[in-house]
């Protein structure tokens, strides 16, 4: 599969973040708008590495300076939250929301962004900071309802998860 027309973008969060969110947008944890009752779903150490990953340069910074969305709908985090897999809390997906945008939209807003073509913090991983990058990215894997490694591509669960 080529390129999508349109790139959409998914974050998930947790229901009882909405109130917020609707009021100050999406914001980072060390934002004067931080929910100081944000309800962080997902896996808590990954959350804790962002802090110290490097983003591109430029934009620069740490991955905790942005908002993470993944380039496609179903994560195997979501799969993760869902079920309480290797340890990460489970939450019945009655309570997580997706918030979707699309590229275009964060590019008109003027927003500083970049995105990667597989799992953030693996070492395989590239980082991209011009659109043309989304040229090279395995969109079948992205898009894919079961992302499992196969013999034909060892790869696809990290480029499943393209943020």
């Amino acid at each position: 599969m080529s390129k999508p027309a349109k790139i959409w973008l998914y974050r998930i969060t947790h229901i009882d973040n909405l109130p917020h969110i609707l009021r100050h947008g999406l914001v980072i944890a060390s934002s004067p708008n931080a929910d100081p009752n944000f309800r962080a779903i997902g896996d808590q150490s990954l959350i804790g590495v962002r802090k110290d990953l490097d983003a591109p340069n430029p934009p620069g910074g740490t991955f905790s300076q942005y908002i993470p969305f993944y380039l496609g709908h179903r994560s195997p985090m979501l799969y993760q939250i869902t079920t309480g897999y290797e340890g990460v809390e489970k939450i019945p997906q009655s309570d997580i929301v997706y918030i979707v945008a699309d590229h275009e939209c964060i590019v008109q807003k003027g927003l500083t962004w970049f995105f990667t073509d597989g799992h953030a913090r693996h070492g395989m991983t590239q980082f991209y900071t011009d659109e043309r990058g989304f040229n090279d990215l395995d969109w079948d894997a992205i898009y894919a309802t079961q992302w499992r490694n196969t013999e034909d591509d060892s790869d696809r669960q990290r480029k499943k998860q393209a943020e």
